[in-house]
């Protein structure tokens, strides 16, 4: 759908046919994806390996700009981790009233 593996051509049962490239070219789309490039930067990079004028610094510098995206997200995953811990640290085990839960009150606030 996003244009990144293209068929070059269908047999007549409807199975889509592709030229031997294509596994490479899924071999990087899996390993960008395990990195965590979106499909939508995926097709940047493959973009930016087809432009004879791209160097190594381009790639770093898109490399370098996912790598802080991903560390900001990863920044915000661990506050709201350290939340849920002191909120589930502050709930009264079997407290049975769901006014006195902790966890809801704050979340209320």
């Amino acid at each position: 759908r996003e244009g990144l593996l293209e068929p070059r051509g269908k047999t007549s049962a409807g199975y889509r046919l592709y030229d031997p490239g294509a596994v490479e070219r899924l071999s990087f789309i899996k390993h960008a994806k395990r990195c965590g490039f979106t499909l939508t930067e995926i097709n940047q990079l493959i973009g930016l390996k087809a432009d004879d004028s791209t160097s190594c610094n381009d790639i770093r510098s898109v490399a370098e700009e996912k790598k802080n995206r991903l560390d900001d997200k990863i920044k915000d995953l661990q506050e709201m981790s350290a939340i849920l811990d002191r909120l589930i640290e502050a709930c009264i085990k079997n407290a049975s009233l769901l006014e006195h839960c902790p966890i809801l009150n704050a979340l209320e606030e």
